[in-house]
C-alpha cells in the first residue's frame, strides 16, 4: 500500500490559447496542457458533455484526448468553462484499441446550451514524468516514469535517489527546482529496474546516466519522493482578465498573485500582456488606473516586478524583468485590452436592465470603449431624472450593492434635473483628483405611477394616507399583511418623502377605500402598489394607513421615541448623514424641534442613544426663530474628518401644546415601534 502526502499548490486557472488537433482540443487551462476538452463538429467547436463517463482524467477516452495532443496521460484540471459557447452532446465507451477520441463508440452528437457533468471533461495532461496516482499537478509525491516498452508509468526506488535526480525530475515537471523528501512509502506499482545517475544540469530524465536497479528494488522497496518548488508554468504567468481590462497580476513561482507597478509599465508592455490574455494585438494602458479595483492600496504588499517588452514578445515571461523594492504611489499598471462589442460614442448612457427589460438598473457610461459606472457619492434624483428621461413619471436616485469596485467614469455629476442627456451635466472625467472607493453602483430607478397620493386628518408630514385615481380618492387599507414599518417606509416614498414610520391615529369612518401592498422592486426603496377600490353602502370603522414621513430632516438612533429624540441626520445625495455637534447649540435645536412639529428642544446633545450613521454635515447654523432647517446653512463633507464634539443630536419637547405641524402634543405623536423596525434598520445598514 502506497501511503501519499500530497500537497496541492493552489489552482489558479486562466484562459489561454487552446491547443489545436483537428477534432480535439483544451481550452479554458491554465497552461498549454490543460483545459476543458472541446471537440469540432460540423466545423463549430463545442465543449465535450458526456453523461456517462464518470471522470474523463482517469478514463481511457482522457488518456486518447492527451495522446492526440502530444502527452501520455491524464488528470484532473479545475478549468474555466466559457458557458456561452455550447457544448456537443455524446456518451463515448473507449476501448484499448482506440487510436483517438473520435474513434471511440459514440451515441451520436447533438447540441446543448448546459451540461451537468461538465466537470468530468475538465482535465491536465502529463508527459513522461508525474507523481505515481496524483491526478493534480502536486509539488510533492511519490516518483512515476513512463515506460515507453511497457506502455506504463513505474515508480522510482528510493535506492540511489539522489538530490540531482530529484532536481532533475522535477524540472522535467516544470518546477524550477527539487529535492529528496525525507518521508518513505510502499508502492504496490511495477518498480522501475532503472536507476538514474543524474548531475543536476539535465533538463531531462532521459539525459541522465542510467544504472541497473539492484533486485532489492521490487514492489515492496520504498520508493523515490520529490518535493518540487518553483513552479516554472506559473511564474510570470498574467492573471486572467475576465472583462478584457484590469489591473495586471501576475503570479510568482509559489502561486501568489503579485501586481505590477504602473511606474516603468508602457504600452509595449501592455500589448504583451494582452497578447497573451489571446486579445489580439490592441493591448494599450488603461486611460485611468485610479478607477479599478481600489488599486491604491488592494495590492500594495505586492508590486514586486518592472517588465521591459519591446512589444513583440507573446508572454509577458518573455520580458526582461527586474525586482522592484517599493513602488511610488502604490500604483499598480492597468490594461485595456478589449472594447465592449457595443461600444458607442464617448459619453453615451445606458441603464443595466436586470428584469425582463423593465427600465430600471445600473447606470452605465462609455468612455474608451468601455462601459462603466458614475461614481454613487454626488448621486441624486436630479441626475436620475437625466438618464430616464421623459418615458417615466417618476424616478428615484439608488445605490446597488457590487461587491467590487468597477471602472469609475463620472464623477463629481451635478445635474439640475432639466438637461437633455448627462453631456449636458457638470461632472468630471478625470479620475486622478477623484478616488470612488465605493463598492456600490450608481442606479437610476425610473417607473411609472398613474396613482396619486396625499395625507389626511394630520399635517404636512403625517396622518392618513389617500390615494385618488380617476376621481376616486380613498383612504389606504393594507390588502396583504406587510409589516407596519415596510408599509409606512412604501408611503411615504410613494408620497415623495424620505421614508418614514407608523403612526397612530384614532379610528375612523369611510365608505370608500382602497386595498394596497408594496412594490420591492428595490427593498431600499419600497413603494405602494394600489389594487382594487371598495365602496360599502354605509361608513365602516376602521383602522387605515397612517404615517409619519421624514424629510430632509429627521431623528435617528431612539426606538422608543424616534420622533421626540435623537441623532439628528440630515438627507443629501441619496441618504441621510449626521450632523457634527461642533458648534450646534440650542438654537439649531429649535429650529429642528419646530420642523419636526414640536415648539422646542429641551436637551441639545445630551442624549443617551445617537445615529449610527456617519458624519456628512460641518457648521450646521440656524437663525434665531426660524421653522425649517430650509434657513438654515450648513457645510457638507461626506465624512467626519475634522468634526471633534461628535454628532449633534436633540430631545424635543412633547408638552400638550400645539406644535407647529398642528399636532395635539404626546397624543398625537404615538409611534408604532416593534421589533420590526429595529431588524428594517438593520437591513438598511446592509443594503447601503
Amino acid at each position: 500500500m502506497l501511503i501519499k502526502f500530497t500537497w496541492f499548490l493552489p489552482v489558479i486557472v486562466l484562459f489561454v490559447t487552446p491547443v489545436h488537433t483537428a477534432n480535439v482540443r483544451l481550452d479554458g487551462g491554465f497552461n498549454a496542457n490543460e483545459g476543458a476538452i472541446q471537440v469540432k463538429r460540423n466545423d463549430v467547436w463545442k465543449y465535450l458533455c458526456d453523461e456517462e463517463t464518470p471522470y474523463f482524467y482517469e478514463s481511457l477516452a482522457g488518456d486518447l484526448v492527451c495522446k492526440e495532443l502530444g502527452y501520455i496521460s491524464a488528470g484532473f484540471s479545475d478549468a474555466i468553462v466559457d458557458p456561452s459557447i455550447g457544448y456537443w452532446k455524446s456518451n463515448i465507451t473507449c476501448s484499448p484499441d482506440d487510436v483517438s477520441l473520435m474513434s471511440c463508440n459514440n451515441t451520436g452528437w447533438s447540441e446543448t446550451e448546459t451540461c451537468e457533468t461538465k466537470s468530468y471533461t475538465t482535465i491536465i495532461c502529463f508527459k513522461n514524468v508525474k507523481f505515481v496516482d496524483t491526478y493534480h499537478r502536486a509539488s510533492i509525491g511519490y516518483v512515476s516514469v513512463y515506460n515507453g516498452n511497457q506502455k506504463e508509468y513505474q515508480t522510482v526506488c528510493q535506492e540511489g535517489f539522489t538530490e540531482a535526480t530529484a532536481q532533475v525530475f522535477c524540472k522535467e515537471y516544470g518546477f524550477k527546482s527539487g529535492r529528496i523528501s525525507s518521508s518513505s512509502g510502499i508502492s504496490n506499482d511495477t518498480m522501475m529496474a532503472t536507476i538514474y545517475r543524474c548531475t543536476g544540469s539535465e533538463s531531462r530524465l532521459s539525459d541522465c546516466p542510467t544504472v541497473a536497479a539492484s533486485a532489492s528494488c521490487t514492489n515492496s522497496h520504498p520508493v523515490a519522493e520529490a518535493v518540487c518548488e518553483g513552479d516554472l508554468t506559473i511564474t510570470d504567468k498574467v492573471g486572467r482578465l475576465t472583462a478584457g481590462y484590469g489591473v495586471v497580476k501576475v503570479y510568482d513561482d509559489e502561486g501568489e498573485t503579485m501586481t505590477l507597478c504602473a511606474e516603468g509599465f508602457n504600452e509595449n508592455t501592455a500589448k504583451v500582456v494582452c497578447r497573451e490574455q489571446d486579445y489580439g494585438e490592441n493591448g494599450a494602458l488603461f486611460p485611468y488606473p485610479l478607477n479599478l479595483d481600489d488599486i491604491r492600496t488592494a495590492y500594495k504588499d505586492t508590486l514586486k516586478k518592472s517588465f521591459n517588452c519591446v512589444g513583440t514578445e507573446s508572454k509577458l515571461r518573455d520580458c526582461p524583468s527586474t525586482t522592484k523594492q517599493f513602488c511610488p504611489n502604490e500604483i499598480a499598471a492597468s490594461v485595456l485590452c478589449k472594447l465592449d462589442s457595443n461600444s458607442t460614442a464617448d459619453g453615451v448612457t445606458r441603464i443595466n436592465n436586470f428584469f425582463g427589460g423593465r427600465q430600471w438598473g445600473g447606470v452605465e457610461v462609455m468612455y474608451h470603449g468601455i462601459w462603466g459606472s458614475i461614481c454613487v457619492d454626488r448621486w441624486n434624483d436630479n441626475a436620475a431624472k437625466v438618464i430616464c428621461g421623459t418615458t417615466s413619471t417618476h424616478v428615484k436616485a439608488l445605490t446597488r450593492f457590487l461587491g467590487f469596485t468597477d471602472v469609475t467614469w463620472i464623477y463629481d455629476v451635478n445635474c439640475t434635473g432639466k438637461e437633455e442627456n448627462l453631456n449636458s451635466c457638470q461632472f468630471s472625467t478625470d479620475g486622478t483628483k477623484f478616488n470612488c472607493s465605493s463598492n456600490h453602483q450608481s442606479v437610476a430607478y425610473c417607473y411609472n405611477d398613474t396613482f396619486e397620493y396625499s395625507l389626511s386628518g394630520g399635517g404636512t408630514n403625517y396622518g392618513y394616507v389617500q390615494v385618488t385615481k380617476d376621481g376616486k380618492t380613498g383612504f389606504v387599507l393594507d390588502s396583504n399583511g406587510a409589516y407596519p414599518n415596510v408599509m409606512a417606509k412604501a408611503a411615504c416614498n410613494s408620497l415623495g418623502f424620505n421614508g418614514g414610520l407608523p403612526y397612530q391615529m384614532n379610528e375612523t369612518s369611510a365608505t370608500y377605500w382602497w386595498t394596497v401592498s408594496t412594490n420591492l422592486q428595490y427593498p431600499s426603496f419600497p413603494r405602494l402598489l394600489p389594487g382594487s377600490a371598495t365602496t360599502k353602502p354605509s361608513p365602516v370603522q376602521q383602522k387605515y394607513v397612517s404615517v409619519y414621513c421624514h424629510g430632509n430632516v429627521k431623528l435617528d438612533g431612539s426606538y422608543s421615541k424616534p420622533l421626540e429624540k435623537g441623532g439628528v441626520v440630515q438627507y443629501k445625495y441619496n441618504k441621510f448623514y449626521a450632523i457634527c455637534a461642533d458648534g450646534f447649540t440650542k438654537t439649531e435645536g429649535d429650529v429642528v424641534c419646530r420642523q419636526l412639529g414640536f415648539p422646542q428642544a429641551v436637551k441639545v446633545n445630551d442624549l443617551l442613544f445617537g445615529s449610527a450613521l456617519p458624519v456628512g454635515f460641518h457648521d450646521f447654523k440656524c437663525p434665531k426663530g426660524a421653522n425649517s432647517t430650509a434657513d438654515c446653512t450648513s457645510r457638507f463633507t461626506g465624512t467626519g474628518a475634522g468634526c471633534t464634539s461628535g454628532k449633534a443630536d436633540v430631545e424635543c419637547d412633547d408638552g400638550s401644546t400645539e406644535g407647529a405641524n398642528g399636532a395635539n402634543g404626546a397624543n398625537g405623536r404615538e409611534i408604532q415601534v416593534s421589533v420590526i423596525f429595529v431588524m428594517m434598520c438593520l437591513v438598511q445598514i446592509v443594503l447601503m
